[in-house]
């Protein structure tokens, strides 16, 4: 005898395993669980894991967003920095040597 009752299950029955049985009785007490055998239509519980996917991609893209703006910002201050020390005009040997007469 299987028997899911009252075991605090939710989310929506896998439907191989909703057509396995036409009792709902199986089920039963289980107030946030959703799907065939029941007659609770699980419409809010899918707009959920919608929401929830849709807020991981966006997180993840913007993540990647921020990691190339930090990237292209990094890449343009090493080329300033590097080119900027070459052409700057400033003599680099200064106080580097000495002659005395």
């Amino acid at each position: 005898y299987f028997n899911l009752s009252r075991n605090n299950l939710e989310g929506e029955i896998p439907s191989g395993l909703g057509s396995l049985f036409n009792d709902s009785s199986i089920f039963s007490m289980n107030e946030n669980l959703c799907g065939k055998p029941l007659n609770n239509d699980c419409k809010n519980v899918r707009k959920k894991k919608q929401r929830k996917l849709i807020l991981l991609i966006a997180m993840v893209v913007g993540g990647i967003g921020l990691f190339v703006v930090f990237c292209s910002r990094w890449m343009t201050g090493e080329k300033k920095r590097s080119t900027g020390s070459a052409s700057s005009g400033v003599d680099q040997s200064r106080g580097s040597s000495t002659s005395f007469r």
